[in-house]
């Protein structure tokens, strides 16, 4: 989670003292922190209202309205405050304007309700509490005040509304040759908005993604890699149609017009379904078929994640890993493309043309950004982006370092971008992206094989600017496999005011051989007529083979008499066989403090010359070491 904290509504906190007269809380002030993204992006599709001036997008238990137009959030929809520990019960899981009015937004979520609101107003309506939490949730025209769900419904015991358990399900609803489910299991109902009544409509295994046919008489749920098909029946049972599959099924779509679904897998291959077999009465209610897939469709390399027709049936989009939207004519069957949208697509929708407009199609990233491709030329028209996750990044393998720093003359936030070798610079105030700084030129490859080890790639691990924000250093390293080491290199950017960018002005290879960065420092810019004014700022870095290096600008004049600045080394030392793991130089640069194994050393940084050694206790590693006070009187270690 990135977040920063709150300090307009800081709230006062006073020094107490217990009986003994010790201080036990100190007068100071109390933060909020602001997340800036949530820790889980959800993959569910934008859902536009009927003008389609407006669209929403979940985000952990809230829902986001953004402006079409511009793709800024306008309002959000919240909840009261959840208790602490049970967000997640909370979290939203499908989203769906309400057939029996276009102004009122369904909102189902994983604690067992659905939420009706009134979204003009930002007013809750109603709530339809359920026993067991809702995984997916489908409306249809056809079907007023009614919706219907997937619920998780494991542990259900006697005595619910409905009298029976799983168990009781289980000897009255069992098909015919069907295995039991495993556990957990996902039970269907079709739920009535005004009375809260459920009725069942079958069961199945965990369910990953549901889809309603426009006549609302099918109804599709996929697990693994079986596509399960329910009739709707007004009253009564459902019969069940199994739709079998080679490959784990990993997106759904159900034709605006027609009686038959498309489904993607995990190995790129979309397959069409016609619901004919299960509409006949051929079968006997309660009892199940099979079927193979009537027609398929290969072009993609990696997973289909995301499917999506055109309201008027004709094309069916699909994305995935390669960053490519397919537009797939299907009575021809001949394909469009829409190449580099920017990075792995997670879902795809179709905006309607407003007034006579062009039809618009919108994917959603694996990173957050939101892009709008014109249908009638196949051009991404343009593209919102917010604050970005590093999708590369995974659990077992952590940086050792994250580049995190703020710019003093804009106020704005370095972060981790979306990509390794990138910073996302971004506006708190305005609460905007506003552009990425490529630190180490790279390619975004698409991997044939998902199982294949990726090619490493040069990551940011440490940024830090300068006081008074004229310079930036980063260190980008690529690090090989089992025994090829690092490759590591030092740049150094200079703050352009009037194009509002950075410029690489040195880049340095390999700063301490093939050995491991471990920190940077800037000194202040000197103040006064002293020795340090002709010295110029410095630039300190540490390294695992025990030296500190000072690097310093050295001006040359060009081949026209201009003035060009660049960056050397000035100087390096050490201390004793201790590994330097962090340094600091003090608000005045009249002392560089080294965190050296388990002591901090303070350092003139114009001479070199140790002034004194704050030894630690035990055997404890100095991380890292930090000025206090605008005096700089302490040391933080």
């Amino acid at each position: 989670m990135v977040g920063v904290e709150d300090t307009d509504g800081a709230e006062k906190v006073k020094e107490k003292k217990n009986v003994k007269g010790k201080a036990v809380e100190r007068e100071g002030k109390k933060w909020d922190w602001v997340s800036l993204l949530d820790a889980k992006t959800s993959d569910h599709p934008a859902v536009f209202t009927k003008d389609s001036r407006f669209f929403f997008l979940p985000s952990g238990t809230s829902v986001n309205i953004h402006s079409a137009a511009t793709g800024d959030v306008v309002s959000t929809l919240t909840l009261p405050t959840p208790t602490p520990g049970k967000a997640s019960k909370h979290r939203i899981t499908s989203l769906a304007l309400n057939p029996s009015n276009a102004f009122q937004l369904l909102v189902s979520h994983l604690d067992g309700s659905i939420r009706v609101w009134d979204f003009l107003d930002g007013v809750l309506l109603r709530t339809v509490e359920l026993e067991s939490g809702i995984t997916h949730m489908c409306v249809s025209e056809k079907l007023k005040n009614q919706v219907l769900v997937a619920v998780n419904e494991v542990g259900k015991k006697k005595g619910d509304s409905d009298g029976m358990s799983v168990s009781d399900y289980s000897n009255r609803f069992m098909l015919k040759n069907f295995p039991a489910p495993a556990k957990p299991q996902y039970v269907l109902y079709r739920v009535s908005l005004t009375t809260q009544a459920k009725t069942y409509i079958g069961k199945l295994p965990p369910a990953s993604h549901l889809a309603l046919s426009q006549s609302a008489q099918h109804l599709v749920a996929s697990s693994g890699s079986t596509c399960y098909v329910f009739t709707v029946p007004a009253e009564g049972k459902a019969s069940v149609m199994k739709c079998l599959s080679t490959d784990r099924i990993t997106s759904l779509a159900f034709h605006p017009e027609e009686e038959w679904f498309a489904a993607g897998d995990e190995i790129g291959t979309i397959k069409f379904w016609y619901c004919s077999e299960s509409a006949t009465g051929n079968t006997a209610k309660g009892q199940e078929r099979a079927s193979l897939p009537n027609a398929s469709h290969l072009w993609h390399a990696h997973a289909v994640r995301s499917l999506s027709f055109t309201p008027n049936g004709a094309y069916l989009l699909s994305g995935g890993e390669e960053a490519v939207i397919v537009a797939w004519q299907l009575h021809s069957g001949r394909k469009e493309f829409v190449p580099r949208v920017g990075g792995p697509i997670r879902w795809l929708c179709v905006k309607n043309p407003v007034q006579g407009g062009e039809e618009e199609w919108v994917a959603g990233l694996a990173d957050r950004t939101l892009v709008w491709v014109n249908a009638g030329n196949l051009k991404v028209s343009r593209s919102v982006a917010r604050v970005k996750l590093d999708i590369s990044a995974t659990s077992s393998e952590v940086p050792p370092a994250l580049p995190l720093a703020v710019h003093p003359a804009t106020g704005n936030l370095l972060l981790p971008s979306s990509h390794p070798s990138f910073l996302q610079i971004y506006s708190h105030p305005t609460r905007s992206l506003l552009s990425e700084l490529e630190v180490h030129p790279s390619n975004r490859v698409s991997k044939r094989n998902p199982d294949a080890p990726s090619l490493p790639a040069a990551r940011v691990e440490r940024v830090c600017v300068s006081p008074q924000g004229k310079w930036l250093a980063t260190l980008d390293v690529r690090r090989g496999g089992e025994g090829e080491g690092i490759v590591s290199r030092l740049k150094v950017w200079r703050w352009d005011a009037r194009r509002g960018a950075w410029a690489l002005n040195t880049r340095v290879e390999s700063p301490y051989g093939v050995g491991e960065v471990t920190g940077l420092a800037w000194m202040p810019d000197p103040q006064g007529s002293s020795s340090k004014t002709e010295l110029g700022c410095l630039l300190a870095t540490s390294g695992k083979d025990g030296l500190v290096k000072t690097w310093r600008t050295r001006v040359e004049r060009g081949e026209e008499g201009e003035e060009e600045i660049s960056w050397v080394n000035r100087s390096a030392f050490s201390y004793r066989a201790h590994v330097p793991h962090c340094c600091a130089f003090s608000p005045d640069g009249s002392l560089l403090a080294i965190g050296q194994g388990p002591c901090v050393t303070l350092w003139d940084p114009v001479t070199n010359v140790m002034q004194r050694v704050l030894a630690g206790q035990g055997a404890a590693i100095v991380e890292q070491v930090e000025f206090v006070s605008s005096e700089g009187r302490w040391l933080a270690v």
